[in-house]
């Protein structure tokens, strides 16, 4: 039933990119393949891999529980003998030995900061720095002295930070995991995540936190991100203010998130959401932080999606869906998998009801009420009922210089190869592909998202499709974008990624709308570890059907850490065997974390999913 539809489109560009091919052909990756985050624990259990739940709605923010800290007595203040004369001790940035050593009374010690380091420490919006300095998180944040005026003294650099130069430690490795970069050789492990916001010092090749930089007496928690390969050193937080600008404290577990980049770019700007075909409907907040979303659900709907998303990108936790019934979606219990779109993005969260054959009896026709916390403004959402399992998937395919163009790609053996391969894997199970749409993305966009370095980068290419009709029918159309090749960071040789688990359906030119593949598969024929040769185009189509299975909900059978499975029950899983990966009994599923010519199994619970998403329509 494939049709093609050819249209060129020049779409802009945001960010640079160069080449780099992949180390090998896993698709994991930090931030690529959508595992869950796992790290290596504080106590040596098993982290948590699930956000933490948020309190009920109707409770406040913390702050409010408690009496506000007395005034200090008029007179009180620090005695003669706790600090010199104002006007007197060293100057921010400069050298010392003791904090009253310092006009501001803080000396920043060596090690961590050669020579010492007179500063203000714990500053913030409400205390900030003064004259020559700014306000920056090193090792804690502090006010460094500036460095457009004057140069910095020996052991030290000048940084760019948000536009200003500021004097850190510099050339001698002294910046510890988590600080700010711009090369290698100024961070203690060794390591700078150029491609991050203000680069990001880290340590690769770790094993637990014992190896991670973590300063002077350890005080900052760093540890190890081990569902990697290559593993790496990141930031540990607890709440937003624990990571400096530019990034976001992303739950993991346990009460603790990893300073990770914000990907919180505004899924759509009002304007565009007017129009849209989708019917979408933005709400304000019911009181400070709390959302609640009233729909309701048709008595022929076999299934349906809601996606709530903030207007501002801001991030939104899941709490409960109540049923007419009087009965509850609780995101906290045994539907907790439900928020991976919240956790993994931020700032929205596809909903399936059922998510999977198990949960059948969550389905009511009726009034519901969705509550969500977040410190948005404005949430925005949108309801998609299905009456009847989908059977056909509609595919707009954007090609950024791959060498076939989208007049070419119609009739071109090795992408009519690959989609052959795709829709074999799909159509035994009651799927197969509708339309195909071909889109260039050209000019100085090409050069710029050609090779992908950084997750930002995957979810800005994204926001470059577009929804390639007005009508309803025309959104509910899958986006899927071949590149040169990813070159993350610590990337471990990543073949796709999906921007959703599942995605938003319909919802176009977002950073969550659609999956992103390598092709640099595609007409070739290469041997794999054990010396098989394998068919590029054919192993590039199973790549594809396996990210598409995450954007239409289905997640890793098994992990690689081998410590969690996806919450469906007729797939195998291989948690604690030791056999993994050969030996698992889901090593040829479609969902199994690494990718492999013949992992093209779907189970009949896989294959209800799939065709409840309202992406695969009737």
């Amino acid at each position: 039933m494939r049709t093609s539809t050819l249209t060129p489109l020049c779409l802009a560009a945001l960010l640079a990119a160069c080449s780099d091919p992949p180390a090998s052909d896993s698709d994991a990756g930090p931030g690529g393949d959508m595992g869950v985050i796992m790290l290596e624990p504080a106590d040596g259990g098993d982290p948590d891999p699930a956000p933490d739940p948020d309190p009920e709605p109707d409770v406040g923010p913390a702050r409010d529980m408690a009496a506000p800290d007395p005034e200090p007595e008029p007179d009180a203040g620090p005695g003669p003998d706790m600090a010199p004369p104002e006007g007197e001790g060293a100057g921010p940035g400069e050298a010392c030995d003791r904090d009253a050593d310092c006009e501001a009374g803080v000396c920043l010690p060596d090690p961590g900061y050669p020579d010492g380091y007179c500063a203000v420490v714990d500053c913030d919006d409400d205390d900030p720095c003064g004259l020559g300095t700014t306000c920056v998180p090193a090792v804690q944040t502090i006010c460094a002295v500036n460095c457009d005026a004057a140069p910095c003294r020996e052991g030290y650099t000048c940084v760019d930070f948000e536009g200003q130069g500021v004097c850190l430690p510099g050339e001698d490795g002294g910046r510890i995991d988590g600080m700010p970069c711009e090369r290698d050789e100024q961070c203690a492990g060794g390591g700078c995540i150029v491609d991050w916001p203000g680069g990001y010092c880290t340590t690769v090749g770790c094993a637990d936190r014992t190896d991670c930089a973590r300063g002077p007496g350890a005080e900052v928690d760093n540890r190890c991100f081990v569902s990697n390969n290559p593993t790496f050193c990141v930031r540990m937080c607890q709440a937003p203010g624990d990571c400096r600008p530019g990034y976001l404290c992303q739950p993991v577990g346990q009460g603790l998130g990893v300073c990770f980049p914000d990907p919180n770019t505004p899924v759509a700007p009002p304007e565009d959401l007017e129009d849209s075909p989708l019917g979408i409907t933005c709400e304000s907040p019911v009181q400070n932080g709390v959302f609640a979303v009233d729909y309701e659900v048709a008595p022929d709907a076999s299934a349906y999606m809601i996606v709530p998303f903030s207007i501002d990108g801001q991030r939104i936790d899941p709490v409960r869906v109540e049923r007419p019934s009087g009965g509850r979606i609780d995101f906290r219990g045994q539907n907790d998998f439900q928020t991976a779109g919240a956790a993994l993005f931020g700032s929205i969260n596809p909903t399936v009801v059922p998510a999977t054959s198990r949960f059948e009896d969550q389905l009511e026709s009726g009034s519901h009420r969705y509550v969500l916390a977040s410190n948005s403004q404005q949430l925005c959402w949108y309801q998609l009922d299905e009456q009847r399992d989908g059977t056909i998937i509609d595919l707009n395919i954007y090609l950024v210089d791959i060498g076939i163009s989208a007049a070419e790609a119609g009739d071109d053996g090795d992408m009519q190869a690959l989609l052959d391969a795709f829709e074999g894997i799909y159509r035994p199970v009651g799927v197969e592909i509708g339309q195909v749409r071909f889109f260039d993305i050209a000019g100085q966009a090409a050069q710029d998202y050609a090779v992908l370095r950084s997750q930002q980068a995957v979810g800005e290419v994204l926001t470059l499709t577009e929804a390639p009709g007005d009508t309803r029918d025309d959104a509910l159309s899958l986006n899927i974008v071949f590149i040169q090749t990813f070159a993350l960071p610590g990337g471990g040789g990543v073949l796709g990624i999906s921007q959703g688990l599942p995605g938003p359906a319909g919802l176009h030119g977002t950073p969550a709308s659609g999956v992103v593949f390598t092709s640099e598969f595609l007409g070739q024929r290469f041997r794999d570890g054990g010396g098989q040769i394998i068919d590029g185009n054919s192993y590039t189509g199973v790549v594809m059907a396996h990210e598409v299975g995450h954007y239409l909900g289905l997640f890793h059978t098994t992990e690689q850490n081998q410590r969690s499975t996806d919450p469906i029950a007729d797939t195998p899983d291989c948690r604690n065997t030791g056999n993994f990966p050969t030996g698992c009994p889901d090593w040829t599923n479609l969902m199994f974390p690494l990718a492999g010519p013949d992992h093209t199994d779907i189970s009949a619970e896989q294959v209800s999913v799939i065709r409840a998403n309202p992406l695969t329509k009737e």
